[in-house]
């Protein structure tokens, strides 16, 4: 079984694709699913886009980082402080490569295994509305409550949504 959050629904897409012989299932939990060509940096838009390439080309090792503002507002909107600057302690860079790279082809429904997507109710960090993420992987959202990290703040929640599936 896979299970890609966020930017993982790219490499869990490209890694599905690879061992689909040896899955029993592939399931996403508030996760970008790309369409064939497009990466992160373009599937946010070409303001953001820009921002992310320029940032990463500056960058002398590569990476992107998230500041501590913009991860309150879009990665755990609404949840204690306390607990937003602990999750953020743990953030390291992410190599820039991640956010720039595209996949080829994408065929989630083409798979020929079972698949599903859980789908964080206030998510506000995703690149497209999470029903048309959903829509890519050929399924309808199962809905939790929370935001793009309620695996962190409901996790029992998302457990029970995955196991549902």
């Amino acid at each position: 079984m896979l299970v890609g959050h966020s930017w993982g629904g790219i490499p869990v897409v490209a890694a599905a694709e690879r061992l689909r012989a040896r899955l029993a299932r592939v399931d996403f939990f508030s996760a970008f699913i790309p369409r064939a060509g497009e990466s992160m940096a373009d599937a946010m838009g070409p303001e953001v886009g820009a921002f992310l390439r320029t940032s990463i080309e500056s960058a002398p090792d590569r990476t992107i980082s998230v500041d501590f503002a913009s991860f309150q507002a879009s990665l755990m909107p609404g949840e204690p402080e306390k607990l937003q600057r602990l999750v953020f302690g743990q953030l390291v860079p992410q190599p820039g490569g991640y956010m720039l790279d595209a996949l080829d082809a994408v065929d989630v429904p083409g798979l020929g295994v079972p698949v599903g997507y859980v789908l964080a109710a206030d998510d506000r960090a995703l690149a497209a509305p999470g029903a048309e993420l959903a829509a890519r992987a050929g399924v309808e959202p199962v809905l939790v409550p929370g935001g793009h990290e309620a695996l962190l703040t409901a996790p029992d929640r998302v457990a029970d949504a995955l196991l549902g599936l």
